[in-house]
């Protein structure tokens, strides 16, 4: 009778045991993706301040903030999803936990729950017939532009965003040969 207690009890220690490796395994993964985005060397973005956008259902705002991205390689690039954070990371929490920027995002702009509340940003002029607004493929060549917006409620100064002080733009894309989400700060 004791022996089987004992062994009962050794068997559910190294589950506890598994369980807390399988974690920290986990926590360190959580670290690395941070530390490391599968960023995409030939896509280029370059952000400024914008001018007046509507959006749905019948409100125009004065104010955005522009984001253009451009490719600078052989394949296209297809982006399935773009989406921006008005935080950015700080190096004092080992990079774990967001501060919120002074960028002050239009209240009706939609935002993706699963993503932290991150702002959805959509391209107007991509293919409708072919692609959603939240989709579009950028061709090789810097002719082949892409440009989405974020509506603002106060203007933001062009030194914000040359500093990168407005907070992180993620892009999901695939190509030919690589996906992955690129992320940039803005």
């Amino acid at each position: 009778m004791g022996l089987s207690n004992l062994l009962g009890q050794i068997n559910l220690l190294s589950i506890v045991n598994l369980l807390a490796n399988i974690g920290i395994i986990g926590y360190a993964a959580k670290l690395i993706r941070k530390g490391f985005p599968s960023n995409y060397e030939h896509l280029h973005i370059s952000a400024s301040q914008g001018g007046a956008v509507f959006i749905p259902p019948n409100i125009t705002c004065q104010q955005s903030f522009s984001i253009q991205l451009s490719n600078a390689g052989q394949a296209n690039i297809y982006i399935a999803r773009a989406y921006f954070q008005s935080k950015q990371r700080v190096w004092w929490t080992l990079w774990l936990w967001n501060r919120d920027t002074n960028l002050r995002v239009h209240p009706r702009s939609d935002r993706i729950a699963d993503k932290d509340n991150a702002f959805e940003l959509k391209f107007p002029n991509s293919q409708p017939s072919l692609f959603t607004d939240y989709e579009t493929l950028i061709r090789p060549g810097h002719n082949n532009r892409q440009t989405t917006w974020l509506a603002l409620e106060e203007p933001i100064e062009q030194r914000f965003i040359d500093g990168r002080k407005c907070g992180v733009f993620y892009i999901e894309y695939a190509t030919s040969n690589k996906q992955g989400i690129h992320r940039i700060g803005i």
